[in-house]
């Protein structure tokens, strides 16, 4: 799902902990979901003008107990710089649905 407006382009990508749709990063991190994601974000000539890009992993308390995304998306992040233009965020789906009860 992507949210954009004048200033700023945010990214968020839930990643449901499915070997089917996980494709592991090379070493140089270029062939990663989340690379790609970022490399649209910065490259697009349509996304240049926004000051503002936000790269956010949605997924389950569990994935991240295990480490799951959380260095993927800073590995992204950290190749070539990325952090210097893209801000990395992660929402925990547990937090969202708390926020519904009663």
């Amino acid at each position: 799902m992507a949210y954009e407006d004048s200033d700023k382009i945010t990214l968020i990508e839930s990643k449901l902990g499915a070997d089917e749709t996980y494709r592991p990063p090379k070493d140089d991190y270029k062939s990663a979901q989340l690379a790609i994601y970022a490399d649209w974000m910065i490259a697009a000539k349509y996304n240049s003008e926004r000051r503002e890009k936000n790269l956010v992993i949605l997924s389950a308390k569990e994935f991240y107990k295990k480490q799951w995304y959380i260095s993927e998306l800073n590995n992204v992040l950290e190749f070539n710089n990325k952090k210097d233009q893209i801000n990395g965020y992660l929402i925990i789906w547990e937090d969202i649905f708390s926020a519904f009860q009663k």
